[in-house]
């Protein structure tokens, strides 16, 4: 399996936040590889009021710094349900196998992470660092590392 380079949708770029609706029917997105020094990395950087549903990354390869996650790095309001994600999300802080950060009264439901999730600091297996929002129904398997305040699940609510 060859991994494909990928830039975040709305990478790094805080006035033009994904905002809409993606819906990935079922579909599956395989080898997809973000490698950058930069921050609010995964499949969608900066995420605002957006719904995120229906899809699985297998084979993936995320990593950065501040705010990383398989899905979206940075989340703010909005919806992400039934996603799953297998593959490795790495960064320094916070860092989660389906959300970065989540907050906002961002609400995230019927996910799952079997992927590796290395960290420094707030390292989840599904969310990194979640701030008045909802998580439902998630569940984790893979392997968890971090230094200060990780979790299976979460590596700190608020």
């Amino acid at each position: 399996m060859e991994r494909r380079r990928w830039l975040s949708v709305d990478w790094e770029d805080y006035r033009t936040k994904f905002t809409g609706r993606f819906d990935g029917a079922g579909h599956t997105i395989t080898g997809l590889y973000i490698r950058r020094n930069a921050n609010t990395l995964g499949l969608f950087g900066y995420a605002n009021g957006a719904r995120i549903e229906n899809l699985s990354l297998v084979d993936a390869y995320v990593e950065g710094n501040y705010g990383v996650g398989g899905i979206v790095g940075s989340m703010l309001g909005g919806s992400i349900q039934n996603v799953w994600n297998t593959g490795e999300v790495r960064g320094t802080y916070p860092v989660g196998g389906i959300v970065g950060t989540a907050k906002e009264a961002a609400v995230i439901q019927n996910v799952c992470n079997t992927g590796t999730i290395t960290g420094n600091e707030y390292v989840g297996g599904i969310v990194g660092d979640i701030v008045n929002s909802t998580l439902q129904n998630a569940w984790n398997t893979g392997a968890v590392t971090g230094n200060q305040k990780s979790g299976g699940i979460v590596g700190e609510a608020n």
